[in-house]
């Protein structure tokens, strides 16, 4: 989930380029308002929505939404380079 449609697009195209599109729900949305039944999901992976939410807040959100033996991967982008490739540079 991503709120920003583009992104979206582009896993999709990759899950479906690498086989994974029927195992792989891709949606656009709001992190801070899943509605989703508890254990829906095997596995949540954030990409710096958990740090915009609040640490906290993210956890008791997400934890009822995994299934019992459920993941859930937190991770937040870092830069430690002083030079950024061209392609990072025009993310921006």
């Amino acid at each position: 989930m991503d709120n920003h449609p583009p992104f979206i697009d582009t896993l999709k195209g990759n899950a479906r380029q690498a086989g994974y599109d029927d195992r792989i729900r891709c949606l656009v949305g709001d992190m801070n308002s899943m509605n989703f039944p508890e254990e829906s999901f095997d596995a949540i992976w954030s990409e710096g929505a958990a740090y915009i939410m609040g640490f906290k807040n993210a956890l008791h959100a997400w934890r009822p939404l995994l299934c019992p033996k459920g993941y859930l991967v937190i991770s937040e982008l870092v830069w430690f380079k002083e030079e950024v490739p061209l392609e990072i540079k025009e993310l921006k």
